[in-house]
Parts: C-alpha cells; sequence; structure tokens
C-alpha cells in the first residue's frame, strides 16, 4: 500500500471532515433557534 495520494484523494481527506464540521454547526445554530422560538 505504498501509492501516493493524488490530488482528489487529498481534496476527499479535507473536505469530508469539513462537510461534517459545517453539518454539525448548522444543526446546532438551528436547534438553538428553535429552542429559543419555537
Amino acid at each position: 500500500m505504498g501509492k501516493k495520494l493524488n490530488a482528489h484523494d487529498k481534496f476527499i481527506f479535507v473536505l469530508t471532515p469539513t462537510v461534517i464540521i459545517i453539518v454539525f454547526v448548522v444543526f446546532i445554530i438551528i436547534f438553538n433557534y428553535v429552542s429559543k422560538h419555537g
């Protein structure tokens, strides 16, 4: 398994945790909004 990561693999590797974090933060913001205004 000495295959080097190409640009696409690095992009996926960086992008996936970023998307998870963004979705998590958006979910928290929506949850806070609903609990204040709901």
